[in-house]
């Protein structure tokens, strides 16, 4: 009894910090005349720091040919422009604050034309909750009208951002999104800011961004390799109850609670994921009976997605 009530209070700890999130929003970095930063003081990456986490976003400067590839940031907003020039705006036309993230999936030349996806390494290991994407001016036009080097988007074309959590070297769970998509009828170019929930990922320590287009040629991908970035949201893992700041639905019904050899999950539910309190993924299910048998005693999280929604239930199993 004594132990179950230890398990108790640990989880009121862990609920009570749900809403304690720290964001990296970009905006107290240096900003140029130019309204724009890419690197070209050769420092190979810039930081930003929330809460007690420092974020470091990569980035490489080729001052021979004046160019950049991996992350910078921008104050642009011109929607109108499709000029390469033009590289360093938002195509929703606005900003969240006053500054973002700007990231530029670049080519390798040497190993088969390859992407090189982005990176942003963290100085301590988080559970991300959020953060929001679009498309890039230059890249969101590029994908309307064609230019010189890539087509116009047609009938089962697609470009899609993915997101890799990281931790160790190890992928923790893999995040796709479409910034345009031309499948199945449609003809989608995202023109806004886009919330996307992270909180699958588990507790990291980096991410990875890769961006993938159906326009691809003998040199690679020839759509823009760009989008934007910002308000990366997430709780700090060195809190007791390091999660995501996400809806706490005590009204769906998951059963038995505490468990032993399974639980039962309302059969509305699409897909649910089981992590252990410190973000380590056990498992995931599109199946409505979660064995649980095997696991030691303690408090889990059930992660729950239903209709794009996202719920949040504390488990416990008791043996």
């Amino acid at each position: 009894m004594k132990k179950f009530l230890s398990v108790l209070t640990l989880g009121l700890a862990f609920f009570a910090a749900l809403a304690q999130t720290s964001v990296f929003t970009m905006n107290t970095l240096p900003m140029p005349d130019t309204g724009f930063y890419n690197g070209s003081d050769g420092k190979g990456f810039f930081m930003d720091t929330a809460g007690n986490v420092v974020a470091k976003f990569y980035n490489q400067y080729d001052a021979d040919w004046d160019s950049w590839q991996g992350w910078a940031y921008s104050t642009w907003i011109d929607d109108t422009s499709s000029s390469y020039n033009n590289q360093w705006s938002a195509y929703p036309g606005y900003r969240l604050d006053s500054t973002f993230a700007l990231a530029y999936v670049g080519i390798d030349w040497s190993d088969n034309y390859k992407n090189i996806p982005v990176g942003i390494k963290f100085s301590a290991p988080i559970w991300p909750s959020s953060v929001y994407v679009a498309n890039s001016t230059y890249a969101a036009l590029t994908i309307r009208n064609g230019n010189n080097f890539a087509r116009a988007f047609k009938d089962d074309d697609f470009f899609k951002l993915i997101i890799v959590g990281l931790r160790d070297g190890q992928p923790t769970d893999t995040i796709v999104h479409y910034l345009a998509d031309f499948r199945n009828g449609m003809s989608f170019i995202q023109k806004d800011w886009s919330y996307i929930d992270l909180s699958c990922l588990g507790v990291i320590d980096s991410l990875s961004f890769n961006l993938i287009s159906s326009d691809t040629g003998n040199y690679g991908m020839n759509t823009p390799g760009y989008f934007v970035l910002d308000m990366l949201r997430f709780s700090s893992a060195s809190r007791t109850a390091a999660v995501s700041s996400q809806v706490i639905d005590n009204n769906i019904n998951v059963y038995p609670n505490p468990a032993s050899v399974f639980i039962k999950i309302p059969s509305s539910i699409e897909l649910t994921k089981l992590y252990t309190l410190n973000g380590q993924k056990i498992g995931q299910w599109t199946e409505h009976t979660i064995p649980v048998s095997d696991l030691p005693s303690g408090l889990y999280v059930l992660r729950m997605w239903r209709s794009g929604k996202t719920f949040t239930k504390k488990i416990i199993i008791q043996h």
